[in-house]
C-alpha cells in the first residue's frame, strides 16, 4: 500500500509540475502578447501622430508659406509630429512632406508623402477626353511652340518644327512622342521636366528632358453648372448697381459713373422665370462688339439685353499716355453713364477698339467680338453660349507697335477672363512673328480663357499669352504659340472657375 501511495504522490507532483510549467508558459506568452500589443499601440499612436502632421500640412498648404512648415510641430492626443516640407519638382509643383511622429512613450514613426500643388491658371490645360488635343495627327502642327506648364490627357505628338521649350509637361493616359528630326523638347541648358504615364518615343529630334516620371496627377476641370451660371449673373447684377468699380487695378481710383438711383429693377438674372429673355432656349441675348457697322450692336430680347453691365468709364492714366473717357450708349443715350463695370469704345484707334472691364459681366447667350480690341481693367465676361473672337484681344498699350506690347497691361495688372460652358473660337491672327525671345512677341490674345467644351484656333500664325483651360484644344493650322504668363495668378480676374487656391493631388507615399 505504501508503494501505491508513493506512486500516487509522484504522479500528483508530476501533474503539478506540468501545470506549473504550463502556467508559467502561458503567463510568459500572455506577457509577451501584452507587450507586443502595447508596443503596436505605441507605434500606432506614433503613426497616427505622423499622419495627423501630414493632414495638417495638406489642409492648409500654400507655396507662399513653405518656410513656415520647416520644423513645425503638431501635437495630438497620440503624440507629436515634427515636419519638414520641401519642393522636389522644381517648377512642376511637386512637394515632399517628411513627418516624424513620436508617441507618448517615445516610439517613433516616419512617413513620407509626395503631392502636387497646382494652380490651374499657371498652365495651359486640355484635359477631359481620351484625346484632348486634336490637330492633324493628334498633335499641334509644325512651327508651333509651347512655353510654360502644359497638361494634356491623351497623346501628344511633337510634330516637325514644333517645340516644347518650357515645362513642366504633363501627359496623362497617353503617349508622348517626337515625329521628326526637326522636333524639339527642351534645350541643353534648360531641360523640360516630363511626367508621362503612357509611354514615350523620343528618339527623333532634339530632346532634353528630366524624366519621364510616371507619377502624373489626375486633374479634372471644375466644370460649370446651372447654379454657377445663376451665381455669375446675380453677381454681375449686384456689381452693376453698387456704385463702385468692381476692381481697382488702376493707379488712381476712377470717379464713379453709375447712376445708382436707378436701382436694379431692370435686371433679370439667369434662370429668373419673370425675365423677358429666355434664359436657356433659342433667341438668347447676343452681345456683338464691332462689325461692319463700326459700332456696338446688341441683338436679342429685353430692354437691357446685356444685363445692365454696359456703360462708360472715365479717363485712365497709363504708362506713357492718358486714355480719354470711353464708352458709348447704343441702346439709350440717356443712360450712357448708368453702369461702369463694362464699356466699349468703337474705333479707339484706326485699327483697334477699346474695351473697359471690371468685375463680372454676364451675357445670357453667345459672345461675339468682331474687331481687334485692346482692353483696360481686370474682369471676366461669362457667356451662356459659344464665344467667337473674330479679332485679336490683348491688354492696352500706349503703342500697339511696342515690342513688348503686353508689358503695360501686365504692369497694371490688367487681365480679361472669358468663361463659357460652350466652345471658344479664336480667329484673330498675325502676331506670331518669330520675334526672339518669344515672350516679347505682340500676342494676338492675352488673358484667361475657360471653356467646358473645345477651344478652336483655326488660323495660322496665332499666338496666345496667358492660360487656356479647356476640355479639348483644336488647332487646325501651323504656327500656333501657347505661352503662359507666370504673373497671371497674382491678379487673376474674379469669376474664373478654379481661381484662387491651387489644387492638391497625392503622389507617392512611403513609411520609413
Amino acid at each position: 500500500m505504501w508503494a501505491d501511495d508513493g506512486v500516487a504522490l509522484i504522479t500528483v507532483i508530476g501533474v503539478m509540475l506540468v501545470i506549473t510549467i504550463l502556467a508559467i508558459g502561458s503567463f510568459s506568452l500572455a506577457s509577451q502578447t501584452l507587450f507586443d500589443a502595447q508596443r503596436a499601440e505605441d507605434e500606432t499612436r506614433a503613426f497616427r501622430a505622423a499622419s495627423a502632421g501630414i493632414d495638417t500640412v495638406i489642409s492648409a498648404f500654400g507655396p507662399s508659406t513653405l518656410a513656415s512648415y520647416q520644423g513645425m510641430q503638431v501635437t495630438t492626443p497620440d503624440g507629436t509630429a515634427t515636419l519638414t516640407v520641401s519642393q522636389t519638382g522644381g517648377d512642376a509643383g511637386e512637394y515632399e512632406i517628411v513627418s516624424r511622429g513620436q508617441g507618448l512613450d517615445g516610439s517613433t514613426e516616419t512617413l513620407v508623402q509626395r503631392f502636387f500643388y497646382i494652380n490651374l491658371w499657371e498652365m495651359n490645360f486640355a484635359g477631359t477626353g481620351s484625346q484632348s488635343l486634336m490637330s492633324g495627327s493628334s498633335g499641334m502642327n509644325g512651327s508651333s511652340n509651347i512655353y510654360g506648364p502644359f497638361y494634356i490627357k491623351g497623346n501628344l505628338a511633337v510634330e516637325a518644327n514644333m517645340s516644347v521649350m518650357e515645362g513642366p509637361l504633363f501627359v496623362k493616359g497617353g503617349k508622348l512622342s517626337t515625329k521628326s528630326g526637326a522636333s524639339q523638347i527642351g534645350a541643353s541648358t534648360r531641360p523640360v521636366k516630363v511626367y508621362c504615364d503612357g509611354g514615350t518615343d523620343l528618339a527623333k529630334g532634339s530632346v532634353f528632358v528630366a524624366g519621364p516620371f510616371l507619377s502624373v496627377p489626375e486633374i479634372t476641370l471644375p466644370g460649370i453648372t446651372y447654379d454657377d451660371m445663376r451665381a455669375y449673373s446675380i453677381r454681375a447684377q449686384s456689381e452693376s448697381i453698387d456704385g463702385l468699380m468692381s476692381k481697382q487695378y488702376i493707379a488712381a481710383p476712377l470717379a464713379n459713373m453709375e447712376l445708382t438711383s436707378r436701382g436694379g429693377a431692370m435686371y433679370k438674372y439667369f434662370g429668373d422665370t419673370t425675365a423677358t429673355i429666355d434664359p436657356l432656349g433659342a433667341g438668347d441675348t447676343v452681345l456683338a462688339l464691332g462689325g461692319a457697322a463700326s459700332s456696338v450692336t446688341i441683338t436679342g430680347y429685353g430692354t437691357y439685353p446685356c444685363r445692365g453691365t454696359f456703360g462708360s468709364w472715365g479717363a485712365v492714366d497709363t504708362t506713357g499716355a492718358v486714355v480719354p473717357a470711353g464708352g458709348s450708349a447704343p441702346y439709350d443715350a440717356a443712360h450712357r453713364n448708368t453702369f461702369d463695370d463694362f464699356a466699349y469704345w468703337d474705333e479707339f484707334t484706326g485699327e483697334w477698339d477699346l474695351i473697359y472691364i471690371s468685375g463680372t459681366v454676364f451675357v445670357d447667350g453667345p459672345l461675339v467680338i468682331n474687331d481687334d480690341c485692346l482692353y483696360i481693367g481686370n474682369g471676366t465676361i461669362v457667356a451662356n453660349g459659344p464665344v467667337i473672337l473674330n479679332g485679336r484681344l490683348r491688354p492696352y498699350s500706349y503703342s500697339t507697335a511696342d515690342v513688348v506690347v503686353n508689358k503695360v497691361g501686365e504692369d497694371k495688372k490688367w487681365a480679361m477672363g472669358i468663361v463659357t460652358p460652350k466652345s471658344i473660337t479664336l480667329k484673330g491672327r498675325g502676331s506670331n512673328d518669330g520675334t526672339t525671345p518669344i515672350r516679347d512677341n505682340a500676342f494676338d490674345y492675352a488673358g484667361a480663357f475657360y471653356t467646358d467644351d473645345t477651344i478652336f484656333v483655326p488660323q495660322p500664325l496665332t499666338s496666345l499669352r496667358g492660360s487656356i483651360l479647356s476640355n479639348k484644344m483644336e488647332f487646325s493650322s501651323p504656327n500656333t504659340d501657347l505661352v503662359t504668363n507666370p504673373l497671371l495668378p497674382t491678379y487673376l480676374p474674379d469669376s474664373l472657375p478654379g481661381g484662387g487656391e491651387g489644387i492638391i493631388t497625392p503622389g507617392l507615399w512611403s513609411r520609413m
